[in-house]
């Protein structure tokens, strides 16, 4: 029913709200036989010289085919379009879309990361979740934690709890993908 529990904490869907509600996003729709990649902009000045990048990984972060790269992209203000539109079975057969996902990352003329994206190609229900374990380093300074996180395969819907009430997360309530590592703040 809300976002905040009774405490202050932050629930899953006030993190996911955050996400979605950014200013730059990229939305992979399925359509029939088909994905269609789209980027959206809630700016309000035209954003130039962008890189789509797009690659698909096994659970385990193996690269699985040819990454997809679209460069010199305009992301015109307040705007959602395709860029990219591709059947799904040139990509992967029935069972590899159950063990693989798309992970999509667009940068400025820069190389900075605006926005990125993993999509899967089954509902959560249906995947071939591998069991892995999650390695979990804290460094504490000026009144705020970080805690690194690392897992060799896919930490699918990770979710941090600390025995403190009113505690704040940069990130919570996210996937964990095979080689990352993800830094989150905790104060």
């Amino acid at each position: 029913w809300s976002g905040i529990d009774y405490n202050g904490n932050w629930k899953a869907l006030h993190y996911q709200a955050k996400r979605a509600l950014a200013p730059i996003l990229i939305n992979p729709v399925q359509q029939n036989d088909s994905l269609g990649v789209y980027l959206i902009s809630d700016l309000l000045d035209t954003a130039d010289c962008m890189t789509l990048e797009m690659k698909i990984l096994d659970f385990n972060g193996k690269r699985q085919g040819k990454p997809v790269r679209l460069e010199s992209l305009t992301l015109p203000a307040n705007t959602s379009r395709c860029v990219y539109r591709v059947k799904t079975d040139t990509w992967l057969s029935g069972e590899e879309r159950r063990r693989c996902f798309l992970q999509l990352a667009l940068k400025d003329k820069t190389g900075r990361t605006v926005a990125e994206n993993v999509y899967f190609f089954e509902k959560t229900k249906d995947l071939l979740l591998p069991e892995t374990a999650i390695t979990c380093k804290l460094k504490q300074s000026d009144g705020k934690c970080e805690l690194s996180l690392f897992s060799g395969g896919l930490a699918k819907d990770v979710f941090i709890e600390v025995p403190v009430q009113g505690a704040r997360f940069s990130d919570n309530f996210f996937d964990l993908l095979p080689g990352e590592r993800k830094t989150v703040t905790v104060t």
